[in-house]
């Protein structure tokens, strides 16, 4: 495995931008494993040398600032603590980009998707008018494995039904449909090398699930895993640096 970038990937003008940004994530372990993965990144590439990955919100020079946000199972409690963070003191008039994710295990088997994706969006639309300039990027859900751990998850999912991974896909077709600047995390996670997707049936419908090669624990993202997740944020944050300012690019949905 890996962790080369080429500039056919990121340009170099791109990473130039990238480092002159100030860029707050909030997440919990999976996002750890994205920023290790960027770690893994930043030591074989000379290019993203200068780079700053920076745990704390107390935003001063350039760089990736990564904080725990908000406590596993309570999606709205992410949203409420990262909104709360991003207002402290107009911390968004000195950031340039920023951004949460949820975590699988904030979803459940009962999860009312739709209250859920209205709070998120009423965070948001929060945030985006008290700081107009700020850039918001919206993160897919991430996925958990199908039929983890043997007999015992083939039982569970594939005959009680892998609620849970169809609870993440739902949620994140919503977000999909109505934004654009995404961070498609789940995209990547159920993608292989090859393009295929790692997928379930159920009811006649398909989903979207975590490739298993990606994780060693059938939900946080191995060196491989992390490394794919990791060069598509850097992707998209290179491409939202470069984007113009003024633009509110974080919602595109014509009203």
């Amino acid at each position: 495995m890996t962790e080369k970038i080429g500039s056919e990937i990121i340009s170099v003008e791109a990473v130039e931008k990238l480092k002159t940004q100030k860029i707050l994530f909030g997440h919990k372990s999976v996002g750890k494993n994205i920023i290790a993965g960027i770690e893994d990144i930043i030591a074989n590439n000379p290019q993203f040398k200068g780079l700053n990955l920076i745990e704390t919100d107390q935003i001063s020079k350039p760089g990736i600032y990564h904080i725990q946000n908000g406590k596993n199972q309570y999606p709205k409690n992410k949203c409420d603590e990262f909104k709360k963070t991003v207002m402290k003191n107009n911390l968004g008039d000195k950031l340039d980009i920023a951004f949460f994710k949820f975590c699988y295990v904030d979803f459940k088997e009962d999860t009312d998707i739709e209250d859920i994706f209205a709070y998120y969006n009423k965070t948001i639309e929060a945030l985006q008018n008290e700081f107009p300039n700020l850039k918001l990027i919206h993160v897919t859900a991430p996925l958990s494995v199908h039929a983890y751990g043997g007999i015992k998850g083939f039982i569970k999912n594939v005959l009680k039904g892998d609620k849970r991974n169809i609870k993440r896909n739902q949620y994140n077709n919503l977000l999909r449909n109505k934004y654009k600047n995404i961070f498609d995390l789940a995209g990547i996670e159920s993608q292989y090398p090859d393009g295929k997707r790692a997928t379930f049936v159920e009811n006649g419908s398909t989903y979207y699930s975590l490739v298993k090669e990606y994780s060693n624990d059938g939900g946080h993202l191995n060196k491989v895993g992390r490394f794919y997740a990791a060069r598509e944020l850097l992707i998209v944050l290179s491409k939202t640096a470069l984007s113009d300012s003024t633009e509110r690019i974080n919602n595109e949905e014509d009203n």
